[in-house]
């Protein structure tokens, strides 16, 4: 395990500042992670996942191969970083809920879906993995129930590929919803 401090790149306070205890900042300031060791030393490189490519709502992306992206992030799920990453920014329109799914080509490789409010986070907003019900295939459903858009990283790599940074590829896609039409991980 590798600890990185200062991986949220918080500004310091003022020394006129009031004191304030933000948990938030707390953890990103101490943001600790679990890089494999096959990654590369400087991991998280967080430039990987602040140059997110946009993902837009009828333009999937084909063929995406986590190979070419990296560690660039400190947000931990359920099942950690999994492999390296392919990071994407998505917008999230008042009132609708974005779907955001990863496909394998290979279905016996299951995807794992992180979605980060910033690349300093140190825990998923949501995510999900894939698996043999699913035949790999992994979708996280972001609801934006506010007057203004929301925006969103989403990471995507292999289920448990920080074991030996096996990468994942994969297709991807948006899907904007109206809350009535419900949105389901698994579809």
């Amino acid at each position: 395990m590798i600890a990185l401090a200062g991986c949220g790149d918080e500004a310091a306070p003022a020394v006129d500042a009031p004191a304030v205890v933000d948990a938030a900042v707390d953890a990103a300031a101490a943001c600790v992670v679990e890089v494999p060791a096959c990654a590369p030393v400087a991991a998280p490189e967080r430039a990987l996942c602040e140059a997110a490519t946009a993902l837009a709502p009828g333009a999937p992306r084909l063929a995406e191969d986590s190979a070419t992206g990296g560690f660039g992030d400190c947000a931990t799920s359920g099942s950690g970083l999994g492999g390296p990453s392919s990071y994407y920014q998505i917008v999230v329109p008042p009132g609708m809920v974005a779907r955001v799914e990863a496909t394998p080509a290979d279905p016996t490789a299951p995807g794992l879906v992180r979605a980060l409010v910033d690349c300093g986070d140190t825990a998923a907003t949501a995510s999900a993995r894939g698996g043999d019900l699913t035949q790999g295939r992994a979708a996280v459903c972001l609801p934006n129930p506010d007057a203004a858009a929301r925006a969103y990283v989403i990471a995507v790599s292999q289920y448990s590929g920080e074991a030996d940074c096996r990468p994942l590829t994969f297709d991807v896609a948006i899907e904007l919803r109206r809350p009535d039409q419900g949105c389901f991980e698994i579809e």
